[in-house]
C-alpha cells in the first residue's frame, strides 16, 4: 500500500473540503493531517500516480497566488514493508520559508529540484551513488578521448527555459553535450537536452518520473542505473519519445549499445555488488565500475 499526501490552499479555501474531494475523485479515501494537508490511501502505484498527476495539474492551474513559493513537496520513507511512502505538500508560506531556510543552512537543498513550480526534495546520494558518478565521468572521458570539445558534466541544473529556470529544472547525475548540440549553457543552468544522460536510482527518488521532462527538452539517450535490484535501462529518443530499447541485469542480457557515445553498458555479477562494465566499441578496452 502507498500513501499519497497533498494540500490545496488559496486565500478563500484554506480549509476547503476540496482536499478530500480530490482524493475521492481518484478513488482514494481522504483524511486530514492538519488544516493544510490532506491524505489519500491508495491500493496501487498506478492509482497513486493518477492522483498525483491530477494534483499537479490543479497546482499548475491555481488559484495559488505564487505556486513556486507556496508549495513544497517532499517524499518521506515511512517503512520498507510494502514500499510505503508519503508525499506531503506544505502550503503555508511561513512554514515553506522555514523549511527552505533550514535546509539551505545545512546544505541539504543542493539536490532539490523544481517540477513545474513544485519543489521536490530528493534523497541525498549515498557514498556508492557518488562513487559510480565519479568513476563513470572518468571512464567516459577516457572512452571519448581527453581533451575533447564535448562537454561532460556532473550534477547540472537542466531546464526548459532561459529566464525563470528555477521554476522548472531537474538535476541529472551526469550528462554529455556533444560539440554539435545546440543546448545553451547559461552558466547557472543548461537549456536543452543533453545527448547522453545518466540517472542513478536512489530509494523513492522518482527517477522515472523525470523521463517526460527529459523527453520534452530533447535528450537523445538516458541510462538509468537501478540498484534495488541491480538493472540497467537504456532509453532512446525516437520521434520525440523516449523509448526503452533495452535492459541488462547482472550476467543476463546483451550489452546495451549507445548511439551517442562509442561504448556499450552491461552489468557483471560481483561481491559485494555487481560491476557496471563500460566497453569501448571497436576496441578491447573496458572498465569495471
Amino acid at each position: 500500500m502507498r500513501i499519497g499526501g497533498f494540500g490545496v490552499r488559496s486565500r478563500h479555501e484554506c480549509n476547503s473540503p476540496i482536499r478530500c474531494r480530490i482524493a475521492k475523485e481518484q478513488g482514494a479515501t481522504g483524511s486530514s493531517l492538519g488544516p493544510n494537508v490532506g491524505v489519500g490511501v491508495f491500493d496501487s502505484y498506478d492509482q497513486r500516480a493518477t492522483h498525483r498527476a491530477a494534483y499537479h495539474e490543479r497546482v499548475r492551474a491555481g488559484p495559488l497566488e505564487s505556486r513556486y513559493d507556496r508549495v513544497v513537496e517532499s517524499t518521506f520513507h515511512l517503512t520498507r514493508e510494502g514500499e510505503s511512502t508519503m508525499l506531503m505538500a506544505v502550503n503555508d508560506p511561513s512554514t515553506v520559508r522555514e523549511i527552505r531556510s533550514e535546509r539551505s543552512k545545512k546544505g541539504l537543498d543542493k539536490y532539490d529540484e523544481v517540477w513545474d513550480g513544485v519543489i521536490v526534495v530528493m534523497p541525498l546520494p549515498n557514498d556508492e551513488h557518488q562513487d559510480i558518478v565519479t568513476a563513470l565521468a572518468i571512464v567516459l572521458a577516457a572512452a571519448i578521448g581527453w581533451p575533447t570539445p564535448h562537454r561532460l558534466r556532473s550534477g547540472i541544473n537542466l531546464s526548459d527555459r532561459v529566464k525563470g529556470w528555477k521554476k522548472n529544472y531537474r538535476e541529472p547525475d551526469f550528462a554529455v553535450f556533444l560539440d554539435t548540440n545546440p543546448a545553451k549553457n547559461c552558466e547557472t543552468h543548461w537549456v536543452g537536452g543533453p545527448d547522453f544522460l545518466v540517472e542513478i536510482v536512489s530509494p523513492d527518488d522518482q527517477t522515472r518520473d523525470k523521463l517526460p521532462f527529459y523527453e520534452k527538452v530533447g535528450t537523445r539517450e538516458v541510462l538509468v542505473i537501478d540498484r534495488d535490484p541491480w538493472k540497467l535501462e537504456l532509453y532512446k529518443l525516437v520521434e520525440g519519445k523516449l523509448n526503452l530499447i533495452g535492459t541488462a541485469k547482472p550476467g543476463n542480457g546483451k550489452p546495451l549499445p549507445s548511439d551517442v557515445l562509442p561504448v556499450t553498458f552491461s552489468l557483471k555479477a560481483g561481491d559485494p555488488r555487481p560491476k557496471l562494465v563500460v566497453r569501448k566499441v571497436g576496441s578491447s578496452e573496458e572498465w569495471k565500475i
